[in-house]
């Protein structure tokens, strides 16, 4: 706590939702705080280019490499990331979120979701976090986290999000056509069904996110009802 943030080169051997190994030109301790930058193979909107940004802890490291356990992870688009590296830093130090606020969604889903919010949502500078379920439950039983959209196939999350929080349940094409249907129709609620249209999805958020709180119960969408 209170040194100067260190910068160093690396190379990501593998990683998943919790955790993340890397080889590094430098030596870190275990224990410390990092931000890990990684490119994104998806293009975002108009091409641009967008980083997956990490933050966590050390947890072990061994000459040239180190495991971190991963506190966040959400997408970027590049010119932002420049404009935010301090406040990256100060957010992975102290485990806490920007002081500022800045519009979060968690998007517990596939990378071609998660594609897909990011399209829809960096433009307008949202940060997208991919997030396990369980780690959304932790972090939603602390109540310390800033969360302006969920975005999950999980219903039981979706059920206990609390309502003030906009919500997107995604079924699976197979999902029988009653299902959630009874959640659809509460307020700052939507459910779709897969396979996603883009404008589709584009149109729901925008109700969901209506900033004069007009927003009601949205019924199922998809392309199989």
């Amino acid at each position: 706590m209170g040194e100067m943030p260190r910068t160093g080169a690396g190379e990501s051997l593998n990683i998943s939702r919790t955790g993340l190994l890397l080889r590094l030109d430098g030596k870190l301790q275990t224990g410390d705080s990092i931000v890990v930058v990684l490119d994104w193979p998806v293009p975002g909107p108009d091409s641009q280019l967008l980083k997956l940004v990490v933050t966590g802890h050390v947890v072990r490291t061994k000459p040239h490499l180190a495991g971190v356990s991963i506190h966040s992870h959400r997408l970027m688009r590049s010119r932002d990331l420049k404009k935010r590296g301090d406040t990256l830093w100060v957010a992975a130090e102290h485990n806490v979120e920007p002081a500022h606020h800045v519009p979060v969604v968690w998007v517990d889903e596939e990378e071609d979701v998660a594609a897909l919010v990011s399209r829809i949502l960096t433009p307008q500078k949202w940060m997208v976090e991919r997030i396990d379920p369980a780690r959304a439950e932790e972090l939603l039983d602390r109540g310390d986290y800033p969360l302006s959209l969920l975005v999950t196939r999980t219903r039981a999350l979706f059920e206990r999000l609390p309502r003030q929080i906009p919500a997107v349940l995604i079924l699976n094409e197979a999902a029988p056509t009653d299902e959630a249907a009874d959640l659809a129709v509460l307020p700052r609620r939507a459910v779709v069904r897969k396979p996603l249209l883009d404008d589709s999805l584009r149109v729901i958020i925008k109700s969901l996110l209506d900033p004069n709180g007009r927003a009601q119960g949205m019924p199922v969408a998809g392309a199989a009802f």
